[in-house]
């Protein structure tokens, strides 16, 4: 008779150093292939990944089949053996299914979980099997003397080692997700939708949506200080969850790797028994599990293709879609880069305005020297004495005014590069209003073209921008030129020209020769009657001419005499207001242009 002495010493021989050897060659070959799957995972189809999943779940379907058995053991000891109630009791198949389900289930978790770690969560989970062996052997050394049999010693201590496991992995994920979070750039979502987005493409839509789940997980748990933002729900629930079922799978998984081979024989014995060594399955027993797991297989494929074909067609409330980018301009919305081709035809149209615009310049300086020209031609017909006796008879007349300005506007046509100049400006001016004309047109053509159909809300706004002002100045830019060019006339040279004779009339200068010119006048006239009198008169006296003679001479001489004298007025007159009188006609002629070349911003 076996006494609990003997059957405490022999459970303990059967936990030996040997075989805590070989369940931690068995565990962390167990972490390698759910590393490596983890990798594979999202290039892999369902049809690929299903069968390792469920090389990685049968473990821990050991250890949820082996927790029914014993569960089901001391159930069915109350029953009489042969009885409705043991036999009933007994039955385990359906409890099979449903602990096979949860264990497939909790490894697609943990599978999709484990795609997402660094290298400090595989290194807590790398830590998990030492864990489990300790708990187990001091659960061992305390707890084995207590149990009637090894199933239940199986039980017991792997439950101790299993929860050890537990509450060291959650105590160590908690733990350093607050003392050392990862710290993204981004917020929540953003850092949702990149971790998502390595799984868009996955070929397992069931992969794809469990992945969006736990990138949910991994999301929070970085950016553990982030969580209300977005939906808590979705946070909150894959935080948690997340290591709950990654924790299952693992400490399940312990479990089934360390049962010994006696207790997984009395998984797939034909009926509970608590002996020690349990009688293993009969031939007719593995020929009904054979059936029953091909069975499942065939079940198990059929309903994960439904599922898949289900998924694919539905849309996932757990992925985050990146909304489009877009870029805001004056209120509303339009497609990725659009101010830079905004700004690339601003460029371009304000390069040209400004090419136009100096070359109006320009041609503005050179009708400004043909006019210089032309003012000294004016000036060298104004005081000559040709030009004095034509004002005193043009005075007479009452046509001074007239003459001068005809004279000054005559000079002005006639001058050498003074139409080209003027031209060249015309053609400046049009050609910047042209210029600033297709600048608008081109930037409401690219609007236009780029605008979006939406609001801010239905995009991701990435920058924004304003050109209304830019474009209402470039507009009252073109109008002014146009304004400009039309009051002008066309800028023809003798419009022009006539306008600065007209301004120059106003001058000082040109008021104070004419009133002086209308002073002088009778005293040059009196001066020239008494200088040929008195020529007259000397030439009559003088002996030897002959009193007609002598008049006549002395007339000519008189007549001379009053000449060099007006000549010589003339030349100390042209002395003292040349100068002033060039740098007024200089003044009209830029009072005339000054509009041009204000409205063109030319220097002054």
């Amino acid at each position: 008779m076996t006494t609990p002495r003997d059957r405490s010493s022999n459970q303990e021989s059967l936990w030996s150093v040997r075989y805590d050897g070989g369940f931690l060659l068995r565990a962390y070959s167990l972490v390698g292939v759910l590393a490596i799957t983890a990798w594979w995972a999202p290039t892999l189809p369902m049809l690929g990944l299903l069968p390792l999943t469920l090389l990685l779940a049968a473990p821990a379907m050991l250890g949820l089949w082996h927790r029914t058995v014993a569960r089901g053991l001391l159930a069915v000891r109350q029953f009489q053996p042969g009885r409705g109630l043991f036999w009933l009791g007994s039955r385990r198949v359906l409890a099979y299914f449903l602990d096979a389900g949860l264990a497939i289930g909790l490894t697609l978790l943990a599978l999709m979980h484990a795609a997402f770690f660094g290298a400090r969560e595989w290194s807590l989970l790398t830590a998990m099997p030492v864990v489990f062996v300790l708990g187990r052997r001091a659960s061992l050394h305390w707890l084995a003397p207590q149990f009637a049999g090894a199933v239940y010693t199986s039980r017991g201590t792997t439950w101790v080692a299993g929860w050890c496991v537990v509450v060291l992995y959650l105590a160590g994920w908690v733990a350093l997700a607050v003392a050392e979070p990862h710290l993204p750039a981004a917020g929540l979502l953003e850092r949702v939708e990149a971790l998502q987005a390595h799984w868009k493409g996955a070929p397992s839509a069931t992969a794809q949506w469990l992945a969006h789940f736990m990138a949910w997980a991994d999301a929070g748990t970085a950016l553990i200080g982030s969580l209300g933002e977005g939906p808590a729900w979705r946070v909150a629930f894959a935080v948690v969850l997340a290591p709950v079922a990654t924790v299952a799978f693992v400490a399940l998984g312990f479990k089934g790797l360390a049962l010994p081979s006696r207790e997984v024989r009395r998984i797939f014995g034909p009926g509970p028994s608590a002996a020690d060594e349990p009688p293993g399955a009969t031939p007719a027993g593995v020929a009904a599990w054979a059936v029953v797991i091909v069975v499942s297989g065939l079940v198990l494929v059929q309903a994960v293709a439904s599922l898949e074909q289900r998924l694919r067609s539905s849309s996932n409330p757990l992925a985050l879609e990146r909304v489009p980018e877009c870029e805001a301009i004056d209120g509303k919305v339009y497609k990725l880069g659009t101010l830079a081709l905004l700004t690339e035809a601003l460029g371009a149209g304000t390069a040209a305005s400004e090419r136009a615009r100096e070359a109006s310049c320009r041609a503005l300086d050179a009708a400004r020297a043909a006019a210089e020209k032309g003012v000294d031609a004016y000036l060298d017909w104004y005081y000559s004495l040709p030009a004095e006796w034509g004002r005193i008879a043009a005075m007479l007349k009452g046509d001074l005014e007239k003459l001068l300005q005809n004279e000054l506007q005559a000079r002005l046509s006639a001058s050498s590069g003074w139409s080209e100049a003027l031209a060249a400006a015309q053609a400046g001016g049009e050609a910047h209003v042209v210029a600033l004309d297709s600048l608008r047109v081109k930037a409401k053509e690219i609007l236009r073209d780029n605008v979006l159909v939406k609001d801010e809300s239905a995009c991701h706004v990435v920058r924004r921008a304003s050109i209304e002002e830019a474009l209402r100045l470039q507009e009252a830019g073109a109008l002014r030129l146009r304004a400009a060019g039309g009051a002008a006339a066309g800028m023809a040279a003798g419009a022009v020209a006539a306008k600065v004779a007209a301004k120059a009339m106003t001058k000082a200068s040109m008021k104070t020769a004419v009133k002086l010119l209308a002073k002088f006048a009778a005293k040059r006239a009196a001066a020239v009657g008494t200088s040929v009198a008195t020529g007259a008169a000397v030439g009559s006296v003088v002996p030897g001419l002959g009193t007609a003679v002598g008049a006549g001479v002395g007339f000519v001489v008189g007549l001379g005499v009053s000449v060099a004298a007006d000549f010589g007025a003339l030349a100390l007159e042209e002395h003292f207001e040349r100068t002033k009188a060039k740098d007024e006609l200089m003044e009209s002629l830029a009072e005339t242009l000054a509009p041009m070349r204000q409205v063109s911003g030319c220097a002054p």
